[in-house]
Formats: structure tokens, C-alpha cells, sequence
């Protein structure tokens, strides 16, 4: 029988994965691939994304598991939106530093006052090519940070008790 833990073991092995090989999309990449390589990465973390859940249900005594599901919830819900936080600040300066790189002496402030949309239309096709370039490095560089978090749940997977899910009659 597959415990939790293994679920989360798989799921620790196949996100850092699938979050890698998200860094290769370039901006004229096919949409085939986007939508194989996030259905890829919503399996391996679909795989997961529970299993702490059960782990806390099956570990903790029965008065405690409200507190522990709580507790698990309020940290993982926590912990997304202090990433998405910091992925947004690092896309931002991400995102100067490489238009500037890609395209040099393109207005930056573009980017602050609206979407890719407006962005196209705004700078014209000759600069278009390079800026696209520079706002793929921003999201590349971006998703690192989700391959390095993904790397580190390997640790918590590995650390987590191996008990059955079975109740003892």
C-alpha cells in the first residue's frame, strides 16, 4: 500500500522537475508545449499537495487534528502568498534589467502603467523582437525561485514519519 509519504516523495521528485523545464519556454515557443509542461507541473504537485493534510490527520491524536489541519493550511497558504510576493518583486527589477539589456534605451516606465497588450502596441515592431526577448529572461528568472522551493521540499518529504494510514482495530 502507497502512504502519504510517498506521495509526497514522488511529488518532491516530479515538481522541481517540471518547474525546470518551465525555465526553457521562450516567448515564440508553441502553446502544445506550455500546456504539457504545466499539466506536468500541476501533476507532480497535484500528486503532493494533500498529503501533509493526511499526514497530520493519521500522526496527530484525534482532539489535535483540527488544530493541525489549521495549522497546515494557515503556513502553506502563508508561505504562497510571501512567494508571490517576492516573485513579483523580483519579475519587476527582473524585468528592467533585462529590457535595458535586450533593448537599450527603451522607456521601462511602459511596463509599470499596463500589460504585455499595451506594451506591443507602445513600442513599436522593430524594438518588439529584443523587448520580448528581455521580458522572457524577467519570467525565466523568475521561476527559479519555484524550481529552488520545489528543490527543498525533497528535505521535508524525506524528514516526514513513515506511519500507515490504517487504524489499528
Amino acid at each position: 500500500m502507497i502512504s502519504t509519504t510517498a506521495f509526497m516523495l514522488i511529488s518532491s521528485v516530479l515538481t522541481p522537475i517540471a518547474s525546470g523545464l518551465l525555465t526553457t519556454i521562450e516567448y515564440d515557443d508553441t502553446l502544445v508545449k506550455i500546456i504539457l509542461l504545466m499539466t506536468f507541473l500541476g501533476a507532480g504537485v497535484g500528486l503532493g499537495l494533500q498529503a501533509p493534510v493526511f499526514a497530520v490527520q493519521t500522526v496527530l491524536p484525534d482532539k489535535d487534528i483540527a488544530t493541525g489541519v489549521a495549522i497546515t493550511g494557515f503556513t502553506g497558504l502563508l508561505a504562497s502568498a510571501l512567494f508571490v510576493s517576492v516573485s513579483a518583486v523580483l519579475f519587476q527589477s527582473r524585468l528592467a534589467i533585462e529590457v535595458e539589456r535586450y533593448a537599450p534605451g527603451t522607456d521601462r516606465s511602459i511596463f509599470d502603467h499596463g500589460g504585455l497588450v499595451d506594451v506591443r502596441e507602445q513600442i513599436g515592431s522593430a524594438r518588439l523582437g529584443a523587448v520580448l526577448s528581455g521580458y522572457d529572461e524577467a519570467v525565466i528568472q523568475t521561476l527559479y525561485i519555484p524550481v529552488a522551493l520545489a528543490s527543498l521540499s525533497v528535505l521535508a518529504s524525506v524528514a516526514m514519519e513513515r506511519r500507515s494510514v490504517k487504524k489499528t482495530q
